[in-house]
């Protein structure tokens, strides 16, 4: 469980690589944490994707800057 919650913190502290190995957990907490992990995944996926999508509006908005000057 003391890892489960250090990595919960980590995740918190937008350490997004975070993964617990749940194979030396406890049938319910082994659950738990591979939701844990299956979440971090999420969460990193959109996190990547939200840098892509700002790198794009920012390219766009330099775009649209320059054709005004």
């Amino acid at each position: 469980m003391r890892k489960l919650t250090r990595a919960a913190e980590e995740l918190g502290q937008e350490h997004l690589h975070v993964h617990v190995n749940a194979s030396e957990m406890d049938d319910e907490i082994r659950v738990l944490a591979n939701a844990f992990n299956e979440m971090s995944a999420n969460v990193r996926t959109a996190y990547r994707g939200l840098e892509e999508e700002i790198a794009e509006r920012n390219a766009a908005s330099e775009a649209l800057r320059r054709s005004k000057a």
